[in-house]
């Protein structure tokens, strides 16, 4: 998982970039916080010929799959452990509608923290072909791992990887080699497939 402020949208933490006026008028920034923040990226898509070809420009990718409870599982800390957890789908809606949500929000102390973590969960609709689901986790001020560049979990492949789908432009033989490579790292071959999305198979059209 990497520090959320290190993602290229520049939407992205949108509500920690705004400034905050203090009851006693002044102005303050909320930016430094995200220096706690870390988060990883996923997908609801089965398939996509976007994501193929915007997140595999060698088209020599592999897809893992797994599910939403078997990633919290693994990053789920008790909040008494200075560390805050999350997992969702990112909600998508047009920039204007972003900033009419910003500008119509009445803060206190007491709803800060909840209204700061919807905000994770939203993206301009530009991106919606991702189809996202979010894993966020939110720091203590005091924890050591705020100065980590990125978070790290130790993972069993087999219980967390339902399935390994090659990536469609492979050809046969680089399919066979990254076949074989995943089974002798030890990945059970049933869970290893290759993605058809650019396959096709023309149908007899009787004409009369």
């Amino acid at each position: 998982m990497n520090k959320v402020n290190s993602w290229e949208d520049p939407y992205e933490n949108f509500f920690y970039k705004e400034d905050f006026k203090m009851p006693d008028g002044r102005q303050v920034s909320a930016l430094d916080l995200t220096n706690g923040i870390f988060g990883q990226s996923w997908t609801l898509l089965e398939e996509s010929d976007a994501m193929w070809r915007i997140y595999s420009q060698n088209k020599d990718a592999i897809k893992i799959k797994t599910t939403a409870e078997k990633l919290f599982n693994i990053i789920y800390t008790d909040d008494a452990c200075m560390a805050t957890s999350y997992i969702g789908k990112v909600n998508y809606f047009t920039q204007s509608k972003i900033q009419s949500w910003i500008s119509s929000l009445s803060l206190e102390y007491s709803n800060i923290n909840q209204i700061a973590t919807e905000s994770m969960f939203m993206k301009r609709d530009a991106f919606s072909h991702e189809q996202e689901v979010r894993i966020i986790k939110v720091l203590d001020s005091h924890a050591p791992e705020r100065n980590k560049v990125s978070l790290s979990y130790d993972i069993d492949p087999e219980y967390l990887i339902d399935e390994y789908c090659l990536d469609p432009r492979l050809d046969d033989y680089m399919t066979d080699v990254y076949k074989q490579g995943l089974i002798h790292v030890g990945v059970n071959p049933t869970k290893i497939t290759k993605s058809r999305l650019y396959e096709f198979t023309p149908q007899t059209i009787n004409l009369r």
